[in-house]
Order: structure tokens, then C-alpha cells, then sequence
């Protein structure tokens, strides 16, 4: 593996291009032919291979950035998707909870200061109730029931809530769903 910083056009050490191309090999035969090489021609050899050199040193930092956002997001996704089990454990002891109960209360309230900090960054419920149809893309079924008294796919209960990270589904909600009856 090459660790040459060939960024800079000139070798510090032998005070040679340090690079090379076709303009460069061009003028290096007319200076063996003994033809005269004049200083602009080599300027301009010179700045078009810095700006070249310079716009490859771009592309490689702007992968760098995409490479490294998208490695944050990530990180972001599975600290979230992790973080929500905690949401999870407030509903089921809420649902466990009588609400007369005064420790009721502080679960709630709790629970609203956990959507809050998740609603603050980008990350909502997804709203779905029993009666709602069933929707793949925000859900995912956990079990299913006959119900010939309901359209198919209608969702019966929520299991465990789902949520949106901006505009993309960060976990599907778990639903059961009405299936018509075997006959």
C-alpha cells in the first residue's frame, strides 16, 4: 500500500512532479527531443493536476461524510429501536395499573415525558386502534382470530405500539387481525 501524500504536485525530496499523466509525458518527450518546453506549459500542467488532484481529494472526503452519516444513523436506529422498550414496559404496567391508583398518575405522566423526549426527535406512535385496517407497512401480525362479523384484516387489538422515525416506520406495530371464518 502506497502512503505517499501525492496530493501536492511537487516531490519536496527530488523536486519532481509527483504525478503523472498523459500532458506529463507529453512534455518530458519534447524535453528529450531537445525541443524547448516553456514554463507556462508546464504552470498550466501543473495547476490542471492540482485541480484534479484536489477534486479526487473532494469525492474521497464527501464518501467519507456519506459513509460516516450513514454509520450515525445507524447507531441512532438501534439506540432508538432499544430505547423503546422502555415505552413498552410503561404500557404494560399502565395497563396492569389501576387508574384510581395515585402511583397511576406518575406512570402517565412518566410515559408522556418519554414520548416527549422521543417526539423530539422525529420519533412518533403510530396511531392504530382496534376497527383499523390492517397496514404491512406500519404493522405486523401476532396472531389473528375468526371474526366473521368483521371485514378481513381488521385489526382486533394492539399488542405493542409502533412508531415512526420522521417519515419511515422505526418498529411495526404487533396487531391481531380478524381472519373470516374456516368453513
Amino acid at each position: 500500500m502506497n502512503t505517499e501524500d501525492t496530493s501536492h504536485p511537487i516531490d519536496p525530496g527530488s523536486g519532481e512532479l509527483a504525478f503523472h499523466s498523459p500532458e506529463l509525458e507529453t512534455l518530458e518527450q519534447l524535453a528529450q527531443s531537445g525541443q524547448p518546453v516553456g514554463v507556462e506549459q508546464i504552470n498550466n500542467l501543473v495547476v490542471r493536476e492540482t485541480i484534479n488532484s484536489l477534486i479526487r481529494r473532494v469525492s474521497d472526503l464527501e464518501d467519507q461524510i456519506d459513509t460516516s452519516q450513514q454509520d450515525q444513523r445507524h447507531e441512532m436506529r438501534s439506540f432508538l429501536v432499544s430505547l423503546l422498550r422502555v415505552g413498552d414496559s410503561l404500557d404494560r404496567i399502565l395497563k396492569l395499573t389501576d387508574p384510581d391508583n395515585e402511583v397511576f398518575a406518575s406512570l402517565s405522566a412518566l410515559r408522556n415525558l418519554f414520548l416527549q423526549i422521543l417526539e423530539d426527535r422525529d420519533v412518533y406512535v403510530v396511531e392504530i386502534t382496534a376497527g383499523d385496517d390492517f397496514d404491512p407497512v406500519t404493522c405486523e401480525v401476532s396472531g389473528s382470530e375468526e371474526r366473521p362479523d368483521l371485514a378481513p384484516d381488521t385489526i382486533l387489538s394492539v399488542e405493542r405500539r409502533g412508531y415512526l422515525w420522521g417519515e419511515k416506520t422505526l418498529r411495526r406495530a404487533r396487531v391481531v387481525i380478524a381472519i373470516p371464518a374456516r368453513s
